[in-house]
């Protein structure tokens, strides 16, 4: 149960729209590649490591704090090209990309620095991948993923602090309670505007990308286990081609819309397809469907 206390608190210094600024204060990473290509699992290769972390490095102010967003990963053979990419979400929305690529190599690792203030809930979510081409095989790929997420509390009532999914007080429970809700609610009221533009039939469910994050472990219903590596792969080959990519600068070069919402994915039986829909920045809901037969 959500204490009315609590809510106030929260609400009060947060509001139901909370502000996150964004200042890059390191080395740029790779930056996007042009493709991005899912091929068929090679059996062989394996992640030894695929990690993602959220961590306040430290508190400037009363009100102003650094977060440091890091990825790694490690893979058990040299792959041709090794490529992570990361999203990071604010209650719910898009404020950040960072992606990393290196050829010929079997590790990665990247951090990135961000400066936040307010109460928020942060979310990352991170592809590991590999493409590798084989001698006799052809092209091969390999693909896993992570995830973290940091609740930061920005309260008059106490000192500025973070924790994770497990808090050690009542009363960050209770303020977890209330970001958690806040983001809900967030997330619920996009999905319906989704489902009601796109006369979407009650029976097929819509997932934020964010629940894909245990299908490894978990498949839904509808996915067999021996799918889930090609149907993730089709999901973060769609992201990265129709939303990532998606915009230019004027300079001409790439430049990731940020602000839309998380997206929300979907697979329709009748039409043996998936489907990935998002609500842009300008409010204007776009899906992208690409054929996929379980």
């Amino acid at each position: 149960m959500i204490k009315k206390k609590t809510v106030r608190m929260v609400l009060a210094i947060a509001g139901v729209h909370l502000v996150f600024l964004l200042i890059w204060l390191n080395a740029e990473p790779s930056g996007l590649r042009e493709t991005f290509s899912i091929y068929p699992p090679d059996p062989k290769a394996s992640y030894e490591a695929a990690e993602t972390s959220l961590d306040i490095l430290h508190i400037e102010d009363d009100d102003e704090y650094i977060l440091e967003w890091s990825i790694s990963s490690s893979l058990n053979e040299e792959a041709s090209l090794r490529q992570d990419l990361s999203l990071f979400f604010e209650n719910g929305y898009l404020r950040d990309v960072m992606t990393v690529w290196e050829e010929d190599s079997k590790d990665l690792s990247f951090k990135k620095k961000l400066k936040g203030e307010d109460s928020n809930k942060f979310e990352v979510l991170t592809l590991h991948h590999a493409e590798i081409l084989k001698d006799q095989e052809g092209w091969k790929s390999r693909q896993s993923m992570s995830h973290d997420s940091l609740y930061v509390l920005d309260s008059p009532f106490t000192e500025l602090h973070s924790f994770k999914n497990n808090p050690s007080s009542s009363e960050d429970q209770d303020s977890k309670e209330v970001l958690d809700y806040i983001m809900d609610q967030q997330l619920n009221h996009v999905e319906k505007g989704l489902r009601k533009h796109f006369s979407l039939e009650e029976d097929i469910d819509l997932y934020p990308i964010t629940a894909i994050t245990s299908w490894y472990e978990e498949p839904p219903a509808f996915l067999p286990e021996d799918r889930v590596d090609a149907f993730i792969g089709t999901i973060w080959e769609t992201l990265y081609h129709h939303v990532l990519l998606d915009k230019k600068s004027a300079s001409g070069t790439k430049d990731v819309p940020l602000g839309h919402s998380m997206p929300f994915i979907a697979w329709s039986q009748e039409e043996q397809c998936i489907y990935l829909m998002v609500k842009m920045q300008d409010g204007s809901p776009v899906k992208w469907k690409r054929p996929f037969k379980i």
